[in-house]
Order: C-alpha cells, then sequence, then structure tokens
C-alpha cells in the first residue's frame, strides 16, 4: 500500500471511530425541591439513590449525574448525604448547574444563569461539608442569558464582563474542589441574526484568557422548534477544533401528554443529532423540565428516564 493509500485508509479508520465510540453519559435531575414537590415531577428522583434502586443497566451507563444548585442548597442535610452516598456506590460522579452570573448587583434578577454573589462557593462549600464530592460544575448559558436575553432585568453585557463573574464563581469553587471541571451549556437553534457560532467561539476564548484553562465541555440545549441543524454542526465543528469536548442534551421537542411520548420523542430527536453531525456527540445528557416524564424508576417501565438511558445510551 503507497502513502496516499495508507494516509485514505488511516482518515477512513478514524472516521469511523468518531462515529462508533461511546459518548460519555449524564442524567439530570434533582431540581428545587420545594417547586418539585408542588408539580409532582420527577417525583421520585431520591429513590435513585436507596440500596435496591431499579436502574441496574442504566446506572452502569451514567458517569456523571448533573443536579441543580436549588437542589444543593435547599435539600435537607439528610437527603444530600443520601444523594452523595448513592453516587458513591454506583461510581457516579457529582456534578451541578450553577448560575455563575450575578449582573454587579445592578441586572440579572430572576434572570435565568444569574444567582446571588458567592452562590459557588456556597454550595461548594455545602457539598464538602456533606461528604460529597463534585466533579463538575456547568455553566447555565452564561453568553445568551448574559448577552442576549431581553427582560426588564437582564444585563446584555459584553462577553469580557460576563467571563470575569464567571472566573470569580470558578475561584470559588476551586478553593473547595481543586479537581472540579466547569463546562459550558448554550442554546443551539438561535435567531440566525446573531452571528451565534462565531460569538461562542469568542466565548470559550475568553474564558480560557481569564481561567487560565479551556472549558471542559461545550453542551448545546436544543431549540428543535427553530432551525438547528447548521448551528448544531458548525458549533460541534469549531468545538471539536478547539479541542472542546461537545455534548447534546436528549430531550424531547414539544409539550407532551405522556411520558411514554416524551421518551419516544426524544429518542427520535437524538437520531436527528446523529444523522446531521458528522462527529458523533462526546457528552449525551438525558433531561427534562417538563412535567414529563414524572419518574425516573424502574428502567424496565417505558417512559421512565432510566428507560430512555437505557434503550437510547451506547
Amino acid at each position: 500500500m503507497n502513502t496516499k493509500m495508507a494516509a485514505v485508509a488511516l482518515t477512513a479508520m478514524m472516521l469511523s471511530v468518531h462515529q462508533t465510540r461511546a459518548a460519555e453519559v449524564w442524567l439530570a435531575g434533582g431540581g428545587d425541591p420545594v417547586a418539585l414537590a408542588k408539580s409532582g415531577a420527577n417525583s421520585d428522583f431520591l429513590a435513585l439513590f436507596d440500596h435496591d434502586a431499579p436502574w441496574l443497566a442504566a446506572a452502569s451507563k451514567i458517569r456523571i449525574l448533573q443536579v441543580t444548585t436549588q437542589f444543593i442548597i435547599r435539600s435537607s442535610d439528610a437527603d444530600l448525604v443520601k444523594t452523595f452516598e448513592g453516587l458513591r456506590v454506583r461510581n457516579i460522579a457529582l456534578a451541578v448547574e450553577v448560575g455563575f452570573l450575578y449582573g454587579g448587583g445592578h441586572c440579572g434578577y430572576h434572570v435565568e444563569g444569574y444567582a446571588a454573589q458567592h452562590t459557588a462557593r456556597l454550595l461548594a462549600t455545602r457539598i464538602k461539608k456533606l461528604g460529597g464530592t463534585l466533579a463538575y460544575a456547568a455553566m447555565d448559558e452564561p453568553l445568551w442569558h448574559g448577552r442576549h436575553a431581553n427582560g426588564p432585568t437582564t444585563c446584555h453585557a459584553e462577553i469580557g464582563d460576563i467571563v470575569r463573574e464567571i472566573a470569580e464563581g470558578v475561584a470559588e469553587i476551586r478553593q473547595v474542589f481543586p479537581a472540579a471541571q466547569i463546562g459550558d451549556i448554550e442554546p443551539i437553534g438561535v435567531s440566525t441574526s446573531i452571528p451565534w457560532p462565531e460569538e461562542i467561539g469568542q466565548f470559550t476564548a475568553a474564558y480560557h484568557a481569564a481561567v487560565g484553562a479551556p472549558l471542559a465541555f461545550l453542551r448545546a440545549d436544543m431549540q428543535w422548534r427553530h432551525e438547528w441543524r447548521t448551528q448544531l454542526e458548525t458549533v460541534s465543528a469549531n468545538a471539536h477544533a478547539a479541542g472542546i469536548p461537545f455534548g447534546v442534551i436528549v430531550d424531547s421537542d414539544r409539550p407532551e401528554q405522556s411520558d411514554t411520548d416524551w421518551t419516544q420523542h426524544a429518542e427520535e430527536r437524538l437520531a436527528d443529532v446523529h444523522v446531521v453531525l458528522s462527529r458523533r456527540p462526546d457528552h449525551l445528557v438525558f433531561q427534562s423540565w417538563e412535567v414529563h416524564p414524572k419518574r425516573f424508576l424502574p428502567e424496565s417501565e417505558p417512559g421512565t428516564l432510566t428507560n430512555l438511558v437505557k434503550k437510547a445510551a451506547p
């Protein structure tokens, strides 16, 4: 085989590896315990951490479980200890979705992605106090909500100001958990009037400069009802070119009437993502913000989140 033929064969082999390798699987849940108690959504979340919880196959696929800042701050000590121990025995790492922005005290009130100043320190300290280990923090769409969201208290900040506030929160987390990795979630499928892939590239570079390390991952919050395909392909390719692992949130594209409808449509949207991307996502994050599906368990029952993981995760 000559040199040119060997190079072509190697390229084909590498493409095959990219297409077939297993993604890192995340499961997200554990929202605000007060709000969840009122809505009844995902009411069995804490049952995931029972000794005999029925999700053995799904748990074996999941590497990271992500909860919200509200779950860490507003849950009881006993519920958090149970969560941390349940993750430990299943060899699943803990991640928390965090609003790193605070608006300098003059904007950002009740805006997604924003929280009180020093929230990062508060949640990291509580996790450590109760015996947990924070492996990952996922930023809650700081570029979109910090720069483009519209509302009475939105900030419309410059990228430099956004990353300066983020860097403060990252430093607070790493004072408690020096090995914690920080990644970003941003919407994909936003208005084409915004040069969104370029802005994401500027943001990731500015973050690296401000924090002294690259993003641990970049994750797509899919806006399914808009044209998402071109943006997804471009942002994914740019992330990989920058050496940043790229992930996709697996969810449904419509308000559903039943748990099984939600999980079926989520599986269909995941198949669409695989068709669009030339390289499959590095991370798959199974997550719902809707009333459906109402339950995580059991993995044997269609319509639960763990059943979806069992069926759809590599």
